[in-house]
């Protein structure tokens, strides 16, 4: 799943989806145009919050591609019910 359809995503994105085993199941943004045209983009769902994206059991990895600023709250969400997260930039 990711969270943050901001422009790192296209090249995330594509990195994920030409990887042997990567998909991308879902997505949530909070800007719905970019969450639309990244869903279209990838062939993905759009999660109406970020809780549905990190509680849905078909969800293993969380991409965190949010505002540095907001990296620390959104891993701990994710991290807090079990899923591994990717997150570039330092936590804190």
């Amino acid at each position: 799943g990711v969270v943050g359809c901001g422009d790192s995503l296209k090249k995330h994105g594509y990195g994920i989806m030409k990887s042997e085993n990567g998909t991308i199941y879902a997505l949530f943004d909070i800007d719905n145009q970019k969450a639309l045209q990244a869903a279209t983009q990838f062939d993905c769902e759009i999660k109406e919050s970020y809780e549905d994206l990190i509680n849905d059991t078909h969800v293993d990895v969380v991409n965190v591609r949010v505002p540095h600023n907001l990296h620390v709250d959104f891993v701990k969400k994710a991290v807090g019910v079990g899923k591994a997260c990717l997150c570039e930039k330092p936590l804190g």
